[in-house]
């Protein structure tokens, strides 16, 4: 297999650098970018599909199955994953919240993605293998915010399993209940 110099990946790509100057305490701060990202290219499709089963297995199937709720309310934590997020509770809500804000944050950051990367041109933002393999590291502090907002949204997506569809769906199944 043929590797490349990343500046030649980036040219292929039709990545061009940041048009201003780079911050030295950003770039100091690179060798955190690269490791946190080489985490989520790593760890984050397990997260997701961990929190699809947790999702479908403790949210979904016990508002489905009276049989399956019985073992869930048994297990304290499974219980309360449960109540939480098929009623969206205190901490589902607030969840929901945090998750809605740093989305709304990330939209209102999205010109100042690393390597500007352009969100309506590549049809959202990147997964953190196109980050690694591209080199899509922030040069300033604008890009570092957005940066480091979506890297917290790749690491709570394992929540966003439990909302979409599964606590949504559980929710209106449990709204006839008493």
């Amino acid at each position: 297999m043929m590797t490349f110099p990343k500046d030649r990946l980036r040219k292929i790509h039709g990545v061009t650098e940041s048009t201003g100057p780079a911050d030295q305490a950003v770039l100091a701060r690179r060798k955190y970018h690269v490791a946190i990202t080489e985490w989520e290219a790593r760890w984050l499709p397990w997260l997701q599909a961990t929190g699809a089963l947790v999702g479908f297995v403790i949210v979904l199937l016990p508002a489905m199955s009276k049989g399956w709720r019985s073992v869930i309310q048994d297990i304290s934590v499974a219980n309360w994953f449960f109540e939480e997020f098929s009623r969206f509770g205190p901490f589902a809500l607030t969840m929901l919240a945090l998750l809605l804000s740093m989305t709304s944050a990330l939209y209102s950051l999205h010109r100042h993605f690393p390597g500007d990367w352009d969100v309506s041109k590549e049809h959202g933002f990147p997964y953190a293998k196109v980050m690694r393999d591209r080199a899509l590291y922030p040069q300033t502090l604008k890009e570092e915010a957005t940066f480091w907002l979506l890297a917290l949204l790749g690491i709570f997506g394992f929540f966003i399993w439990l909302y979409i569809p599964f606590g949504l769906i559980s929710f209106f199944i449990r709204i006839g209940e008493v």
